[in-house]
């Protein structure tokens, strides 16, 4: 319902207004569920403390490495400052757009974009002087340009 609130002023009318307030309801739904399914790929079988064996398939070398890469991420997100690393994950992470997460942070969409950009800029020099992040760091970079 909030949604729909929020983007009334884009009904142009070319269909019933329950059908169109359907499909905004349908649009969240589904955001959810991508947001949700993004989360858990992140984290699934990289569980700080998880003491099971690991998952069918994988090697328990490579389940290590992760949980290792992923502790020291996690040791760079708590030197920066709070509100810039939770937009920074709230944003990138888990897949919340900048109004969301201005509201998540009860702040302005403003605000939120400055601590994004902030706090992502802050996070990549904190990687890219960790001589374990550094590769991963410079290989996603390549990869978003499309070099490799």
């Amino acid at each position: 319902m909030i949604e729909v609130v929020y983007t009334v002023d884009k009904f142009r009318g070319d269909c019933p207004l329950d059908a169109w307030a359907s499909t905004v309801a349908a649009h969240v739904v589904f955001n959810h569920i991508r947001r949700r399914t993004t989360e858990r790929r992140i984290f699934e079988g990289v569980r700080l403390e998880d003491d099971d064996a690991p998952a069918s398939g994988r090697s328990l070398s490579r389940d290590t490495a992760a949980r290792s890469t992923l502790r020291r991420v996690f040791t760079h997100l708590d030197a920066i400052e709070e509100t810039k690393a939770w937009t920074y994950v709230l944003h990138d992470v888990c897949g919340y757009d900048l109004r969301e997460v201005a509201q998540i942070t009860e702040s302005t969409v403003a605000a939120a974009q400055s601590r994004l950009v902030r706090g992502r800029r802050e996070l990549h020099e904190r990687m890219a002087g960790d001589p374990e992040l550094a590769p991963l760091l410079a290989a996603a970079k390549d990869e978003r340009e499309g070099l490799t």
